[in-house]
């Protein structure tokens, strides 16, 4: 276990300042500053938050510089976190004005992609100098969690080992080919194509391999809790088989039977995390699965090969649960 040393000091030890006389110093507020932390993603920045208040509004101005300070294992008792490969070092002079209790000394901290697994790493912030208050805690420990997620509204798209797998940008003319992890805003993403492969898709929704039609991505909330979820809605498909213009007793046929329930476009998925896929008639939503959704020309099945899948029907406006071993199929023959 590591142990973290914070050294507590009085304003004397740090020389802070005030242009009140000594009789007077008990008078003076005390400034303090606390702990924060933080998750490190694979993509995006995030941000060190530490809180420096007042023990009392002040009449007068108050000032107190500060600095970042890399972590080190003499003081910290555990990994240090490094600029600038962990986070930007800051420093500058916090002033409140009369009145003004609180304020934030904010720090960047930058993704490091590619990691797959790191401990926990610590840095510092210090202040000094104080004008018109007292030092009370003067340092504070900022922690670095990392997390193998790419931040909410980003998302890894890896290949699954096969070739012809490709994403299409907002700011790319073609679907660009998948060599090694691509890191994206989500909202940047247009399509996905997995070509005759598969692709891995990773969130802070989860983690999955998708294979089939090329499918859209978008970020939701599920539930009360507002958790995320990842949407993946199949796009594509030739639906103009389904017209047909063959005679009643055509359509009665067996050929004709099959071809309403061959697949025009679907996708296969498996992995665990907050996942739907969206078809024409139907969404499904799951829970550490392995599944199938399949857009026909009869409606949208989805089958599961493993784990459970909530289905919605957009045609009966219901949920359906279907178990692994199972499947459901939402038509539009169908009456609500």
């Amino acid at each position: 276990m590591a142990i973290l040393i914070v050294l507590i000091g009085t304003g004397a030890a740090v020389g802070s300042q005030s242009s009140a006389a000594p009789g007077r110093q008990a008078a003076l507020p005390v400034l303090s500053i606390s702990d924060a932390a933080t998750l490190q993603f694979q993509t995006g920045n995030s941000t060190l938050s530490f809180k420096v208040a007042l023990s009392a509004p002040s009449t007068l101005p108050v000032t107190v510089d500060y600095a970042t300070r890399e972590g080190d294992t003499h003081t910290l008792g555990a990994q240090a976190a490094g600029v600038p490969e962990d986070f930007l070092a800051a420093a500058g002079t916090l002033t409140f004005a009369p009145g003004e209790v609180t304020k934030t000394i904010d720090v960047t901290v930058v993704p490091e992609p590619g990691v797959l697994n790191e401990a926990d790493e610590y840095m510092g912030v210090d202040m000094a100098h104080a004008t018109n208050a007292l030092l009370d805690r003067f340092q504070a420990v900022g922690t670095i969690h990392y997390t193998r997620n790419p931040r909410p509204g980003d998302v890894n798209i890896q290949t699954g080992g096969k070739q012809g797998q490709c994403v299409k940008t907002t700011t790319s003319s073609t679907c660009e080919p998948v060599s090694g992890l691509h890191q994206l805003k989500i909202s940047d993403v247009q399509y996905v194509n997995p070509g005759t492969g598969a692709v891995l898709i990773q969130s802070v929704a989860g983690k999955g391999s998708f294979s089939g039609t090329p499918f859209k991505l978008h970020e939701a909330k599920l539930g009360k809790t507002k958790r995320p979820l990842l949407v993946l809605t199949l796009i594509g498909g030739k639906f103009g088989i389904c017209v047909s213009k063959a005679t009643v007793a055509d359509s009665r046929s067996p050929a004709a039977f099959d071809k309403k329930k061959k697949p025009v476009r679907r996708l296969w998925g498996h992995g665990r995390g907050r996942f739907q896929t969206r078809g024409r008639y139907s969404a499904g939503t799951v829970r550490g699965t392995t599944w199938e959704t399949l857009d026909r020309c009869d409606g949208t099945v989805t089958v599961v090969r493993t784990g459970v899948v909530d289905v919605y029907d957009f045609v009966l406006k219901k949920h359906v649960r279907v178990p692994a071993g199972s499947s459901y199929l939402a038509s539009p023959s169908q009456k609500p």
